[in-house]
């Protein structure tokens, strides 16, 4: 019996001897441990969850949206734009994205708002985005508190054209919308995270229950002995 079983195992290794999956015996294997894959979705819900609320300090996002053009204020209204021109201040945007977040124009926009705030803390609090195949420019400003994140976006949005027309010779911007106290949390976001929670719980466990299954060897029924090395059992 032993020499049939050890045979019927080598007959499932491929030439090359590596060992081949049964893709039915992995779905009856989740099957059958579904309801543990199940608990450990929802323990991972529920972590995840837990670490958004009480860990993860919530922020809130004010910005602003401004159009960039080619030509100073001063001239604009007075000549038609061209194509040309509205290339132009399509690659401009690029230039003005990476002055707004530098530093003399954040220092002046935090003195501006009268706020107790240094450079280095909110560098990373302050983001560009450009509207493609647009001069358009949206300044994000993220922070903990949303009434500063609010009082940083309007100083921004305030010193920004003037700073700008100084700075890129020959160019202007203005502010097209602007910012407003924001009314919920930007981040972290507690149904996203509690749904990633869930999706991580539940791709672990239905790892663990596979692997576990396929370096476990052992023959554990009659029925299963059959069923994989098509031995019938007489007594």
């Amino acid at each position: 019996m032993a020499g049939q079983v050890n045979n019927s195992i080598n007959n499932r290794q491929s030439a090359n001897g590596e060992t081949e999956i049964d893709l039915l015996q992995i779905v009856r294997v989740i099957w059958k441990n579904l309801w543990i894959i199940i608990l450990g979705g929802i323990a991972g819900g529920i972590i995840a969850l837990a670490v958004t609320l009480f860990l993860i300090e919530p922020t809130y996002r004010s910005s602003f949206t401004a159009y960039v053009n080619n030509r100073t204020s001063t001239n604009q209204s007075t000549e038609m734009i061209s194509s040309g021109d509205t290339s132009a201040a399509q690659q401009l945007t690029h230039t003005y994205a990476a002055i707004m977040t530098s530093r003399p124009i954040v220092e002046e926009a935090i003195e501006a708002a009268g706020l107790d705030y240094r450079y280095g803390s909110v560098q990373n609090a302050i983001s560009t985005s450009i509207t493609s195949s647009t001069a358009l420019i949206t300044v994000n400003v993220t922070l903990a508190s949303p009434n500063d994140a609010l009082a940083l976006a309007q100083a921004l949005a305030e010193v920004s054209p003037d700073y700008m027309e100084n700075i890129v010779e020959g160019s202007s911007m203005k502010v097209v919308s602007y910012p407003v106290l924001a009314s919920s949390q930007f981040a972290p976001n507690p149904k996203r995270n509690t749904a990633m929670g869930v999706l991580i719980g539940l791709v672990i466990l239905i790892a663990f229950v596979v692997i576990r299954s396929l370096i476990d060897t052992r023959v554990k029924s009659e029925k299963e002995l059959e069923e994989e090395f098509g031995i019938r059992v007489i007594g």
